[in-house]
């Protein structure tokens, strides 16, 4: 750090003794903004330069000054390389900084030429505004820097240029940014139509392909029509567009990567993945529609009313993010994550094989785009599980082509790109909500605003489908979109009544007639009330997981991630989006404003509150949580929006542009997007060693020849010998280890709404899952079998009456294989005819308790003490122990007069017994004082445990004074008899005088 001082102060002194001798322009001429753009561009061409150097100096050995003896500090890194690298990168800085500030100097002697010039300056900053937030999270960033050092070397040079230009009088002085914004989008394009032509001959199998010609065809062409009709077009500015134009000719190609990757055999040949030809007609279709727009665009341009148009295709701008955004497409293969993957494949496939309707027999756990995968593999690739695979990418240009065209109704082409770009992992994940629900709202706004009062119908129309579109499709961030545009529904309800109260009687009709329909002769209405019954219930899914310890270490955060302050920011990042809004609706007097930008930020707010806040307490140290990504992703949706609508100064908004991407860059992920995609043209997809034909196996629905984990493969190859062994063709199981996708690789339908217990967590939800295994008398379930369970928390803590059902209803039995099933008490002779071994009653606690009992119930009991006056009421049976029980022994602690005790020494504890009659399943225990950084545990002894043993307790943090503990969540408590009695340890280390309040047993109320 001293050495760094001491570099910028030399630095400094350097530049002040360079003024003063007249060799640096006087400062006085440029004002901050100029100042900014100098040193910016100095540095990133500094850091380049100095990065270069590095790289050719790194092999030069070790050098020392003086004789080291012991043991030398540097072990991998070659410090003198690195001095070189910064002794490159000052006297380069200082280099560069001269020659930028001389240019300005010339530059800045017309004013308006100026302006053109730092606006073009400010948005070739981007890429650099991007790197420096990268930077701050990751240690390299190679790839943004080379983009940063191309678009800072082109506009300094296309600045000069048009400057030369300027002074001969070709060029007028108001088109600087118009004109430098159109050469640097055309020699950019020009690059990526050669990658679209190199990634659409790959995708026809022709390789190799010499790099250039394709960029050579299209300047020759481009010149020769300069020169053919050279008289007809004296217009620079036509010139110049005809040129982008042709840029942009390659680009559509990009489209392609979506096509079937080309294929090497292990035998040598090379083929393709068997896409369905529909895919490769709309990926033709797209191209011409991308063609037409070039030619249409192109023309438009050309109209005095749209002199200022950049002459850039929309659809150019999608096919580049397509291309960007796309991942390497691998052998079809089957996720290990049979969770996720389940829950966007199996829906499909039951709509497909067994008529299964959404919300009614299955409940989608994010709404109808959990079908999205599998009608994709069904309408590009053959329909099998392993399809999933192979439209991964086409499942992401579904949110690309949303977001981007919504986006760009209100920020504008080039910001809905940044944030279309900025997006990662979003497509299926929980940052795809907010991409539904902002892309909803921005498409009626921007009908709110095109709309003349009078015409606000169609409006009201749009409401109301958007609606149903965004529940149905994600069901909670379709709640969040509704709730949150409902005051710009009622404006817009307002507007209709006012001018047109006939059309409104009109809307109602329709609504009512239709809807009527509907419900006589269809199902919807049950749906749309399960729909709704699925948006309240599904609000409590992860209140368990609150409680239970995270997978992710508890250390520090400062020792997760590359800084442990920046990782807060981005977890609250989403303040960034709430505090304009709040600032922007507080503002007054402003003519800009209108009623209709209020009930949009409004309706940005309000959804703001719903959507975001949750994903505060949910982010992880280590990685980005899915529900860290909902704040990531409103951010990047939402930030343009807010920004940029309300500013009306070209280089004010050329700043805001530059801030947002600064933020982009901190909490997005463009280095590793960028990196991906420079992998991608001219890939070769390479046969596995193993591939695996699921009909070998009696297993159709994975697909043919598809990679699958060998132990994946054993597991469905033993739970399906199981499954044919005891239950007849008809009959299917109950999967209890959240393994989703098992029933579709089985072809058995799930017997039960909801197939994840890990999404059922409600009481109600239990309840019907409950009565679905009776009425349909499911005889089977699998209860143990490398269990998925996201955040911890087994059965027995996330369903307790599916938990507490299955064990009085059902038989547990181990298979040959060790997995754990259990069957329905009146049958279990087909267990014991088809050779499996059913234990004793001790046998069975071990058995159950190995699966369902979690001894570290890490936050859960103090979690559920603090909500004790909420679980009252679901309460019943209180025993204190206090007051009916006994002592019957402590140690290390006294109790004085007034009932408070004095804990001396270790290992102190309290022995109560439990009076005559009295179990219950919950045990409430509060305190007067609270205790921190240590833990409580709690033991028992009853008809089945006989002592006091580590395999019968519970372990709890003491962060508090009120604790609800699960004793029932055990096998060992819930199948006993009766319990005898009841050992509390405190908190080791625990020292000084406490009192109990409560030691109260509970039975939770039977609601059924």
């Amino acid at each position: 750090m001293l050495q760094l001082i001491l570099i910028i102060a030399l630095l400094v002194g350097f530049l002040w003794w360079g003024g003063k001798k007249e060799l640096l322009p006087q400062s006085s001429k440029f004002d901050l903004t100029t100042w900014f753009l100098a040193i910016a561009q100095s540095l990133i061409l500094s850091l380049s330069f100095g990065f270069f150097i590095w790289t050719k100096t790194e092999n030069i050995p070790q050098q020392y000054s003086d004789f080291i003896s012991g043991n030398i500090g540097f072990s991998v890194q070659n410090k003198t390389s690195d001095l070189y690298a910064l002794y490159a990168t000052v006297i380069a800085f200082t280099v560069f900084f001269i020659i930028i500030l001389k240019l300005y100097d010339k530059v800045f002697d017309n004013k308006i030429f100026s302006q053109g010039a730092v606006k073009l300056s400010l948005y070739s900053l981007v890429p650099f505004a991007i790197l420096v937030g990268q930077s701050l999270r990751m240690s390299k960033t190679i790839k943004l820097l080379a983009l940063s050092l191309f678009f800072i070397s082109l506009s300094l040079a296309i600045i000069f240029i048009l400057h030369f230009l300027y002074k001969k009088e070709y060029l007028q002085q108001d088109k600087v940014f118009i004109i430098g914004s159109k050469i640097i989008l055309g020699i950019i394009f020009l690059g990526l139509s050669e990658v679209g032509f190199s990634v659409f001959l790959s995708r026809l199998g022709f390789f190799p392909y010499t790099i250039g010609l394709f960029s050579f065809l299209i300047v020759v062409s481009y010149a020769i029509i300069l020169i053919t009709h050279k008289k007809k077009n004296k217009e620079y500015k036509r010139k110049i567009d005809l040129g982008v134009a042709f840029s942009q000719l390659g680009i559509p190609l990009l489209f392609f990567i979506l096509a079937s990757p080309p294929v090497l055999l292990k035998n040598g040949v090379q083929t393709f993945f068997p896409y369905n030809p529909i895919l490769y007609i709309f990926l033709y279709c797209l191209s011409l529609i991308s063609l037409v727009s070039i030619y249409k665009n192109f023309k438009v341009g050309q109209r005095a009313e749209k002199r200022n148009s950049l002459s850039v295709s929309p659809w150019m701008l999608i096919a580049i993010l397509v291309y960007i955004q796309s991942s390497r497409v691998g052998w079809p293969s089957i996720s290990l994550d049979e969770y996720h993957s389940g829950e966007f494949y199996l829906p499909w496939w039951l709509f497909q094989h067994f008529d299964y309707l959404p919300f009614l027999d299955y409940q989608p756990a994010r709404g109808l785009v959990n079908y999205i995968p599998g009608f994709l593999s069904q309408l590009f690739y053959d329909g099998t599980f392993s399809g999933q695979s192979m439209v991964q990418n086409h499942f992401v240009t579904l949110y690309l082509f949303l977001a981007f065209f919504s986006l760009r109704l209100i920020a504008g082409d080039f910001l809905a790109f940044l944030s279309v770009f900025s997006l990662f992992s979003f497509a299926g994940s929980s940052a795809g909500g907010p991409i539904v629900a902002i892309s909803s709202l921005v498409i009626l706004f921007a009908s709110v605003s095109k709309n003349s009062d009078r015409d606000f119908i169609k409006s009201l129309w749009l409401w109301v489908g958007l609606s149903f579109f965004v529940v149905f499709f994600m069901v909670a961030e379709g709640g969040v979109f509704v709730l949150g545009t409902l005051p710009l529904g009622v404006y817009i309800l307002f507007k209709v009544y006012h001018y047109s109260k006939k059309k409104l009687l009109i809307f109602f009709g329709i609504i009512i007639f239709v809807g009527g329909i509907l419900a006589l002769t269809t199902d919807t209405t049950h749906i749309i009330i399960s729909l709704i019954r699925y948006l309240i219930e599904q609000s409590g899914v992860n209140d368990v997981a609150h409680g239970i310890i995270w997978q992710y270490p508890s250390s520090s955060i400062n020792t997760s991630v590359t800084s442990g302050y920046l990782w807060q920011f981005v977890r609250f990042s989403w303040l960034l989006l709430i505090i304009p809004i709040v600032v922007l609706l507080s503002k007054k007097g402003d003519n800009l404003w209108r009623k209709k930008d209020v009930f949009f930020l409004i309706a940005l707010f309000i959804m703001s509150i719903l959507i975001i806040p949750r994903a505060a307490g949910r982010i992880d140290a280590t990685t980005y949580s899915r529900p860290g990504e909902i704040s990531i992703g409103f951010i990047l949706c939402g930030l343009p929006l807010v920004a940029l609508h309300f500013v009306k100064n070209h280089i004010h908004k050329a700043k805001i542009v530059l801030g947002i991407a600064l933020i982009f860059g901190l909490i997005g992920n463009q280095e590793v997007t960028l990196s991906r995609a420079l992998r991608l043209h001219q890939y070769v997809a390479d046969e596995p060693s193993s591939i695996v034909s699921g009909s070998t196996h009696k297993l159709e629905n994975i697909g043919e020849e598809v990679v699958m984990d060998n132990d994946q493969l054993l597991r469905q190859t033993n739970i399906k010998g199981v499954l044919d062994g005891i239950l007849l063709h008809q009959e299917t199981y109950y999967d209890v280890t959240n393994h989703n996708a098992d029933y579709g690789f089985q072809g058995k339908p799930n017997p039960v709404v909801d197939t994840a217990f890990y999404n059922a967590p409600t009481e109600q939800q239990q309840l019907r899952t409950i009565e679905e295994l009776q009425t349909k008398s499911i005889h089977l379930a699998l209860v143990d079998s490398n269990n998925i369970l996201h955040d911890g928390g087994p059965l027995s803590l996330r369903s307790f009456w599916v938990y507490r059902f299955l064990l009085n209803s059902y038989t547990p039995f181990i298979d040959h294989n060790g997995y754990t099933w259990m069957i329905l008490k009146s049958k279990t002779n087909r267990a014991t005819s088809s050779g499996f071994h059913l234990g004793s009653k001790n046998e069975e606690v071990d058995l159950l308790s190995d699966i369902f009992w979690q001894k570290d119930l890490a936050g859960l009991p103090a979690s559920w003490g603090q909500s004790i006056k909420h679980l009252d009421q679901k309460t019943e049976n209180p025993v204190n122990l206090l007051v009916t029980g006994k002592i019957l022994d402590t140690h290390n602690m006294t109790q004085d007069s007034n009932n408070e005790w004095n804990v001396i020494g270790k290992n102190h504890y309290i022995i109560l017994e439990i009076p005559a009659g009295a179990k219950g399943d919950m045990l409430y225990l509060e305190t007067d004082r609270n205790i921190e950084k240590h833990s409580y545990q709690v033991f028992w002894i009853n008809d089945i445990v006989p002592t006091f043993a580590e395999e019968n307790s519970f372990v709890f943090e003491a962060n508090g004074t009120q604790f609800m503990v699960p004793l029932s969540a055990a096998p060992s408590w819930e199948l006993s008899e009766m319990v005898t009695q009841i050992k509390i340890n405190l908190p080791k280390n625990f020292s000084g005088k406490i009192h109990f309040n409560k030691i109260i047993l509970y039975d939770r109320t039977d609601i059924r």
